[in-house]
């Protein structure tokens, strides 16, 4: 009777062992755009092309069999235009199930005097929008947007993502951003993304699922008003 227990209990383990692991997404991911690619963003759209691909220290363990997302893969990126949440926001060639879907972003700064920054300082183009304009100091800008949302993977568990993309514009200072911006222009550049993947269903803080629409709709109204007084 022990060796049948003995037997049986081994039976159990090997079995345990042998069943297929269930892994939540988790890790890191760097993004940079694909060959060609960049952003353009305007009033009232946030437009990437070209494409994205992970470059060094992406290390994302995903799927029922832990496959692992690392640098070299190419992937796609969907352009905004002010709907939230957004449904398979970025995937991954040959990562089957893998869905980073975007749920906010930002805040950006209530300091919306972009004129005159000194090195590192910041401002949005308008109370409410989602990006952040800080002045190198030497004639240009480094834009961030902060984005969050949640991951999936086929498993039917659920991870979360957050970090930031940032935009570099070495010819553009924050006031003639601003002012290129609500006068009905866009601005364009390469851009990359640093985000970690973690474990767990947090929920946003209330109304952050909403600042894109709130930010652009901004964007939007002030531009109405600016054309309106010139009519006048």
């Amino acid at each position: 009777m022990k060796h049948f227990v003995i037997v049986v209990a081994a039976i159990a383990g090997l079995a345990v062992t042998q069943a297929p692991a269930k892994a939540t997404a988790f890790g890191a991911l760097d993004i940079g755009v694909g060959s060609g690619g960049g952003v353009t963003v305007s009033a009232t759209t946030i437009t990437f092309t070209g494409g994205i691909v992970t470059t060094a220290g992406t290390d994302v363990t995903y799927g029922a069999s832990a496959s692992t997302l690392l640098p070299g893969v190419t992937g796609n990126i969907l352009s905004l235009t002010g709907t939230l949440p957004v449904d398979s926001f970025m995937t991954f060639t040959g990562a089957t199930g893998l869905d980073f879907t975007l749920t906010g972003l930002g805040p950006g700064t209530s300091d919306t005097t972009c004129a005159g920054l000194g090195i590192g300082g910041s401002c949005s183009v308008v109370n409410g929008s989602p990006f952040v304009l800080t002045s190198n100091g030497v004639g240009g800008s480094n834009v961030y947007l902060v984005a969050f949302g949640t991951v999936t993977d086929g498993t039917g568990t659920t991870s979360t993502w957050t970090g930031e993309f940032s935009q570099p514009l070495s010819t553009l200072t924050p006031a003639e951003i601003q002012t290129a911006i609500l006068g009905g222009g866009s601005v364009s550049s390469p851009f990359s993304g640093d985000f970690d993947v973690t474990i767990g269903s947090a929920v946003p803080e209330p109304g952050t699922s909403s600042l894109l629409a709130i930010g652009l709709g901004l964007l939007g109204l002030a531009l109405y008003k600016k054309r309106d007084e010139s009519r006048s």
